[in-house]
């Protein structure tokens, strides 16, 4: 079988998702850590969460640089779950901080960004780039 060269796009949604895979990582460490100040054990809870997607975000975007098949259902998976966690971070930020973080530009660019590569995912080109058989 051919080795299919990359879609164009291919290395900025690798880059798009390692840059969502670290904020997803250090903002989990940071609801984890301001969990000492808060009174409710759902912060560190989404904390975790937050930076298991992080890590799967981070393979995610490896899987991308290198074209392992397992990827594409990983990446739309992880981008969906990111997406949501972004919308529920927004919606916590609005209701329980009086400091005015609600929502804003970069908010809803970390909302965005994962529904982009969910998309760029599903090109047909982009398909069958990640589902080629490399031996992984």
């Amino acid at each position: 079988m051919n080795k299919l060269s990359p879609p164009n796009g291919v290395y900025v949604v690798t880059v798009i998702a390692l840059i969502l895979g670290i904020n997803s990582v250090l903002g989990g460490e940071s609801w984890i850590t301001n969990f000492g100040r808060e009174s409710s054990s759902a912060f560190a809870l989404f904390g975790v969460v937050s930076l298991l997607v992080g890590i799967l975000d981070i393979a995610v975007a490896a899987g991308f640089f290198w074209a392992r098949s397992w990827s594409w259902a990983w990446g739309i998976l992880a981008s969906i779950v990111t997406s949501v966690l972004s919308a529920l971070e927004v919606n916590v930020l609005s209701q329980s901080l009086s400091a005015g973080l609600g929502v804003n530009a970069v908010n809803i660019a970390w909302m965005i960004l994962p529904l982009v590569i969910v998309y760029y995912l599903t090109r047909t080109t982009v398909k069958a780039y990640l589902r080629q058989s490399i031996g992984c």
